[in-house]
């Protein structure tokens, strides 16, 4: 019973991977890009096919650590939070308006976040442990995705208003950014910094071809599907530091530094003071601190630490 249950499943996503190349193949005729790199059939087989025993693994460890932060923060909130706010929330008096369900609000966005890093950071370990494949290749289908939305823009003709539309680089350029990582080639912190970089002139090279829909859209839907297929198998075939051509690339451009500045000066602010307001330990304080300026500064981590060491007397005057 059971091998019959497996063998019907698998056949069911060995189906879903002839599909999705049968499309991807459409789509490249449409958008004459040729055929198909052999190393993204690969990818896309192997996203689909190992899907299941990927998901089997990873879903209850969310749901587990779900659980586990939840209870560590209804903990943190009762061992530490003022009897205001206790008094409030037992009485249902938490509207968003009142400070009580402003406190509420902020310390949902900070579960919701916390959760997504812990959960991040374990999945991309036990994909790396397991090698569960279907992860890795997960950008491989998004990126087809975009792909197939461009052949749609080209077939439409003139009345592509919906498909322009539908056609969002949010996804795939975060895809893009954390390229390297989920390939998981890349060991030293030197090849880490040019990946990097590299990733960041690709995702200016789709953004710049993303702008020209509303000035060509057929020739930038072309343009931009040839770059994502591009991707898509350089990727697949695990060189994250030439995802695209240098020709494809513009130069190095500022990272506005001060608007940088200013968003993290912003958001270090208002974690300081929610701390303060919830009554929180020093310790939980100043780690919220630092992961907020890491974030924010990500590859230029150094110089979010020198703000916050700037900030930290000021925001928190009696630790």
């Amino acid at each position: 019973m059971i091998e019959r249950i497996r063998g019907q499943l698998a056949r069911r996503q060995k189906k879903k991977a002839d599909e999705a190349i049968r499309k991807l193949c459409e789509a490249s005729t449409v958008l004459g890009l040729g055929p198909v790199p052999g190393s993204v059939r690969v990818a896309l087989r192997v996203r689909y096919q190992t899907a299941l025993p990927t998901w089997a693994v990873l879903i209850p460890i969310v749901v587990a650590e779900w659980w586990l932060v939840g209870r560590l923060m209804r903990g943190g909130l009762h061992a530490h939070a003022p009897s205001w706010l206790l008094s409030d929330l037992a009485e249902r008096n938490a509207m968003l308006t009142t400070r009580a369900g402003g406190l509420q609000f902020a310390s949902g966005w900070i579960f919701i976040v916390t959760l997504g890093l812990v959960a991040r950071v374990t999945m991309r370990f036990i994909t790396y442990a397991f090698d569960l494949r279907a992860w890795t290749f997960l950008r491989v289908a998004e990126w087809v995705g975009g792909v197939r939305k461009c052949a749609d823009i080209v077939r439409s003709g003139h009345d592509r208003s919906d498909h322009l539309r539908a056609l969002s680089l949010s996804i795939p350029v975060m895809r893009v950014r954390g390229a390297w990582r989920a390939r998981n080639t890349i060991g030293s912190s030197w090849r880490r910094r040019k990946a990097k970089e590299h990733a960041e002139r690709v995702v200016m090279a789709l953004r710049t071809a993303e702008a020209g829909l509303d000035v060509e859209p057929e020739e930038a839907a072309r343009n931009l599907a040839r770059m994502m297929l591009k991707i898509s198998e350089r990727y697949a075939q695990g060189k994250v530091g030439a995802l695209l051509d240098p020709g494809d690339l513009p130069d190095p451009q500022s990272r506005h530094e001060a608007l940088r500045l200013s968003f993290a000066v912003g958001l270090v602010t208002g974690l300081a003071l929610i701390a303060k307001a919830m009554n929180l330990p020093n310790q939980i304080a100043v780690a919220s601190t630092v992961i907020a300026a890491a974030l924010v500064y990500r590859r230029a981590a150094m110089a979010g630490l020198g703000v916050l060491a700037f900030l930290h007397p000021l925001l928190f005057p009696d630790k």
